[in-house]
């Protein structure tokens, strides 16, 4: 594993405690955490689950489940055994492909959070308003093996209710103004980061070399980690509880 591979997912486990507690900048994943989310690897099952919960990540060694690294990392020495990483169903017997996977996840649910969601199937299906042209609605999955999948404009809309945000809608146009007012809440909740001291409002703008050393301090609100996983998870959090805000303020309106 690469160096900052290691570091990221020594940082991680160290504050995993916090972040499966409360459980984002996409360029600043490792290369290879990034390979694997845009492959959608590790991201077939984490992008679904249950779509009143945000995806949360635990640890097994055997068939006891563990929220503490250091538990898990005790019994599995114990047992002579390794620890499985838990998210969302999925099983990983890799940190950072957990980690990756969690990110991935929780980025998932926070785009599928904002957007308009109709059952189908048993499942839930998602679609971005600015995505409605013409005959069809192209669906926003998130994971990249659906990201192709279309559905008819006329059938999409033509369902009996729809979820934005938590909120059930009966009708296709208030989904869709409430979905708008999701996702503009969600633009402004950004991430900060820290290096040497200094403040850089864009990752863009981080030095690749102090990134790799595991020098950025990623910021999010009130929050810091210098895990870039547990920033994406920590981001897609704050989104989400924006988003509530927003659409709960629609509805009291």
């Amino acid at each position: 594993m690469k160096k900052f591979g290691t570091f990221a997912a020594v940082a991680c486990m160290c504050s995993f405690a916090v972040s499966s507690a409360f459980a984002g900048g996409a360029c600043c994943a490792s290369k290879k955490g990034d390979a694997m989310a845009k492959s959608g690897e590790g991201c077939s099952k984490t992008c679904g689950g249950n779509a009143d919960s945000f995806p949360a990540m635990s640890m097994m060694v055997g068939e006891k489940s563990f929220e503490c690294p250091v538990e898990a990392g005790a019994a599995a020495k114990a047992a002579n055994a390794k620890v499985m990483y838990v998210v969302s169903g999925d099983k990983f017997d890799d940190q950072e492909k957990a980690w990756a996977a969690y990110a991935c996840a929780a980025e998932c649910y926070a785009k599928n959070f904002s957007s308009i969601g109709v059952e189908q199937d048993g499942k839930m299906s998602y679609v971005s308003p600015t995505c409605c042209k013409g005959t069809e609605v192209k669906m926003a999955s998130g994971c990249a093996k659906d990201q192709n999948k279309t559905l008819s404009a006329d059938a999409f809309k033509s369902a009996k209710k729809f979820r934005v945000a938590g909120h059930t809608y009966n009708s296709w146009d208030d989904a869709v103004k409430a979905s708008a007012r999701a996702q503009e809440s969600m633009k402004q909740v950004k991430m900060a980061y820290v290096v040497d001291g200094k403040t850089v409002e864009s990752c863009d703008k981080v030095c690749p070399t102090a990134m790799k050393e595991g020098k950025v301090q990623f910021v999010v609100g009130e929050q810091k980690t210098q895990c870039p996983y547990d920033a994406k998870v920590k981001l897609a959090k704050a989104q989400v509880e924006a988003c509530k805000k927003a659409v709960e303020s629609m509805a009291k309106a």
